[in-house]
């Protein structure tokens, strides 16, 4: 029977596949909700002031379009300046190259 295993197809593969979720939201309430947690235990008037004012200061603007827009600008000049060094190190080099190297690469066309 073995002589006739070639026209058998063999089984499809068979993947444990979990797809993975991340929820921001939930990350942020599960944050807050450990920030919470850490004030219960201050003792100070100062500190529960300092901490109320940040609170107020983070709370509102957390995840907004806002802070993608900053990090996007941010992200854009940072990828900007890399273009400029690049561009500017290729430049240099070729410049080199050449005051080095021009009368070879004359004969070399010629």
């Amino acid at each position: 029977m073995a002589l006739f295993k070639f026209l058998h197809a063999p089984d499809p593969n068979q993947y444990d596949y979990k797809p993975r979720f991340w929820d921001p939201e939930k990350e942020r309430i599960e944050q807050r909700l450990a920030d919470l947690e850490s004030r219960k235990h201050l003792k100070s008037a100062d500190d529960v002031k300092g901490n109320l004012a940040g609170s107020f200061r983070a709370g509102g603007r957390r995840g907004s379009k806002m802070d993608y827009r900053a990090e996007g600008r941010s992200a854009k000049k940072k990828s900007n300046y890399m273009l400029f060094a690049i561009i500017l190190v290729l430049v240099l080099l070729s410049y080199v190259f050449l005051n080095v190297n021009l009368q070879s690469v004359i004969e070399f066309l010629k």
